[in-house]
């Protein structure tokens, strides 16, 4: 047993340093000057009243499981919509020891989150990487890592959901797409102001210069 607890408490160190702080090199702001309470997607605006945000609750990370190559873990958030109101819920992750990180969503799927996004669910990892490798916790979480070992016996698996779905499911723009405008047709008096109906028929192309944030899981 001892060596499988040195095992995990490696492996939460390995993913704690590894790959995934590249996402926040900015100075976080964090509710009310509170170091355990970091911003992870201004809902403010430009305008912000440097309150209104949702944020994450570090001292709630929890580790939900162990794999061969990863963990799972859940985060509490705060959503802070104004000076007096605000809703918590909770956000599970997965990520790996080679940077791969996931998010379950709403409808009980996993979806994978690309390394160069700054959706909401990739600060989450990096802020949970960041807080594995802090001292003063890390025999909460090795604790954590071992108890579930014990509990699976060794049949750890791999941490990559089998289903997983990328973050942003970009469907293919509708076919047979009509639209009707008007142009100037010349008659043989030299008139032009006779309308002609023309109908398009071919599917407009969409270009996507952004994307909106996932929903993650809130159980």
């Amino acid at each position: 047993m001892k060596r499988f607890q040195k095992w995990a408490v490696l492996l939460g160190v390995s993913l704690a340093l590894s790959a995934g702080f590249e996402s926040y090199a900015y100075e976080p702001y964090y509710l009310n000057g509170d170091k355990t309470l970091p911003m992870i997607e201004n809902t403010g605006g430009i305008y912000n009243d440097d309150a209104t945000g949702l944020f994450m609750d570090l001292s709630t990370i929890e580790v939900e499981d162990v794999f061969e190559d990863g963990l799972q873990a859940k985060v509490k958030t705060v959503n802070v919509e104004s000076a007096k109101t605000c809703t918590e819920d909770w956000i599970h992750v997965r990520y790996s020891v080679d940077g791969k990180a996931w998010a379950l969503g709403k409808d009980s799927r996993w979806r994978e989150i690309p390394s160069d996004t700054d959706d909401p669910a990739s600060l989450v990892v990096s802020f949970i990487r960041q807080e594995m490798g802090n001292s003063e916790r890390r025999d909460t979480f090795s604790g954590e890592i071992s108890a579930i070992m014990d509990k699976k016996q060794g049949n750890l698996g791999k941490v990559a959901p089998a289903d997983a779905i990328p973050l942003i499911d970009v469907q293919a723009p509708p076919q047979d797409v009509k639209k009707k405008g008007f142009v100037q047709k010349e008659n043989k008096s030299g008139d032009s102001s006779e309308p002609v109906t023309v109908t398009i028929t071919e599917a407009p192309q969409v270009e996507i210069t952004s994307n909106p944030p996932v929903q993650v899981d809130i159980t």
